[in-house]
């Protein structure tokens, strides 16, 4: 790779004296950052970049009060042996970066991690880790090695040099935007490496691995000392304005591939702009195969969101309800293709139930749930695996009890037999999930997820409870016999990387209970709130289904129901 031309010296320190002008930037999409760098073969310098390491010196400073065992010497600034990090004088909000840095090789290193460790930490919070991973194969690749957000996302292409050859990151960074202490948009960031596009304006939930906590207020950008005599050059900076808001964009492109063992659903004007939810529809009792093609459809149609469904298929490529579980035939494999997307989800919609997938495919949901990404899980979702391979500092994580809050226990209601209503809990009616709830009742009846005389776990925020009626009509009294139980509620999560996600968990959602309009509010909103827009959340944002829609009852008899294995095309 060329090196690319930099400030002369006299023009170069007249430039880190100064505090650089903001540059306002009208990006392709507002609000974003693309559209930022429109050329990235272009060797040129923005007029009011500041070089940060350059061909006589450079204008860091040690993060601490320890000093700092870096070295500069004819234009490379090496990384301490030891641990101690390097920061810009000045914080930044918005800002475009370009540095080149050349990874050092440890042989036989027993921890990938400590071969060529270095990384940029953005405003010390997020950091965009640098390792030597050359040749390392996709299909082993983590979200800790080069090029990725670490432990969040990895980078979309494979793109690492050797050590010892110079490489290159170009940044684009939009901080997070916050209502005095509140966070209203999460920060965005698209990244380059070695000219290739590894990070395409990528939401951050929350500050990644060992970065600072998330706040209103910029601050400096980080060149980590990791032991490693990591090597920088040409280290620029230009600072910007990406101000406007993300709900005036264009919505980014779909970022799933068609393909006939999933559906998409490209979005349209909304508030979403183009976020990506996934929605997963595995389980063989309450038609998630018809319910989620149709919740993605309003979530594309009238939110704005990017939807992309993915099933439980047999060996036809065929959505099959009718799959057998390991406690039935004990040998049974469950494929859900298309779950590699998650890691470009914004957001995951789970609706499984007692399934066991290979190893390869059950781990992008733990990398998922690990990386502190936001979470929906509907009714079954509480006992959606059979076999969760996830440990978090030693402990195995129990999917239902610890990530969604409780895991079932009986049917606290007459199973097929009785139907439930929602009543909205008095201490929660003004969250804004249950904004323009009004009426909420299904045919599914009531789960139980904790011991009789027990509770919901401290973490959870009831907001609704679930009353079983006599019957399976909506005006049917109320069963004397049962008391109300929780039946929706919110917490969150976080993972081994310390991001915190937000999680909201309902154990209704059969395809008939989503005939109710209340009910689809009631998850759409959820979907605003687990994504941080609850300011998007309006009382009169449509829910209505989006063409024809014509659930079957739940249940196991398939014969008798005329539940049937289908292409995915023909549930859409």
């Amino acid at each position: 790779m060329r090196q690319i031309s930099i400030f002369d010296h006299a023009t170069r320190f007249a430039a880190i004296a100064a505090l650089c002008s903001i540059v306002t930037v009208l990006a392709a999409e507002p609000g974003t950052t693309r559209g930022v760098i429109l050329d990235i073969d272009d060797a040129s310098h923005p007029a009011n970049a500041v070089q940060l390491v350059g061909p006589v010196g450079h204008s860091l400073i040690p993060e601490s009060d320890t000093p700092s065992r870096w070295r500069f010497r004819d234009g490379v600034l090496t990384a301490s042996p030891a641990w101690d990090s390097l920061i810009t004088k000045k914080a930044y909000r918005d800002f475009r970066m370009h540095l080149e840095f050349n990874v050092n090789e440890v042989p036989d290193a027993a921890n990938p991690e400590k071969n060529g460790n270095s990384g940029v930490y953005i405003q010390q919070r997020y950091e965009l880790q640098i390792l030597n991973s050359h040749g390392v194969a996709p299909e082993d690749y983590k979200a800790s090695y080069g090029g990725s957000l670490y432990r969040l996302k990895k980078p979309d292409r494979l793109v690492n040099k050797k050590a010892g050859e110079w490489q290159s990151y170009d940044i684009v960074f939009r901080a997070a935007r916050f209502d005095g202490e509140k966070k209203v948009e999460n920060a965005r960031v698209t990244a380059y490496q070695n000219e290739q596009l590894i990070h395409d304006d990528v939401s951050l939930p929350n500050k990644t691995g060992a970065g600072k906590k998330e706040g209103p207020d910029p601050l400096p950008i980080k060149l980590q000392g990791h032991h490693n005599p990591v090597r920088f050059r040409n280290v620029w900076i230009q600072e910007l304005d990406l101000s406007s808001p993300i709900g005036s964009a264009t919505p980014r492109p779909h970022p799933v591939p068609e393909n006939p063992l999933w559906l998409t659903y490209e979005a349209k004007d909304g508030p979403g702009n183009g976020r990506h939810i996934v929605l997963i529809a595995a389980e063989q009792e309450y038609r998630s195969e018809q319910s989620m093609p149709m919740m993605a459809r309003i979530l594309a149609e009238k939110h704005g969101f990017h939807c992309t469904v993915l099933f439980s298929v047999n060996d036809k490529g065929e959505a099959d309800p009718t799959l057998k579980i390991r406690w039935e035939q004990k040998d049974v494999i469950h494929h859900v293709p298309g779950l590699q997307h998650l890691e470009t989800a914004d957001l995951m919609i789970l609706f499984s139930r007692l399934i066991t997938l290979p190893e390869e495919e059950v781990q992008h949901i733990v990398d998922y749930v690990d990386a502190g990404k936001p979470l929906i899980g509907l009714r079954t979702a509480n006992h959606g695996f059979l076999g969760f391979p996830y440990t978090l500092e030693g402990r195995k994580v129990r999917f239902g009890e610890d990530v969604l809050g409780g895991s079932f226990r009986s049917h606290h209601g007459n199973r097929h037999a009785d139907s439930t209503r929602g009543i909205i809990v008095e201490d929660a009616k003004n969250h804004p999930i249950l904004l323009g709830v009004e009426d909420i009742w299904g045919p599914s009846d009531v789960y139980r997820t904790y011991p009789e005389g027990g509770s919901l776990p401290p973490d959870c925020q009831p907001l609704l409870l679930g009353q079983p009626l006599l019957g399976r009509q909506p005006d049917d009294a109320p069963n004397p016999k049962k008391i109300p139980l929780p039946i929706a509620w919110t917490k969150t999560w976080t993972g081994s990387t310390g991001t915190t996600g937000r999680v909201f968990h309902l154990t209704m959602g059969s395809a008939r209970d989503y005939q109710n309009e209340g009910l689809r509010r009631l998850t759409i909103n959820a979907a605003y709130w687990c994504l941080n827009l609850e300011k998007e959340i309006k009382a009169n944002r449509s829910v209505e289904i989006q063409g024809p829609y014509e659930p079957l009852a739940s249940g196991f008899n398939y014969g008798k129901l005329g539940v049937v294995p289908k292409k995915p095309a023909e549930l859409r």
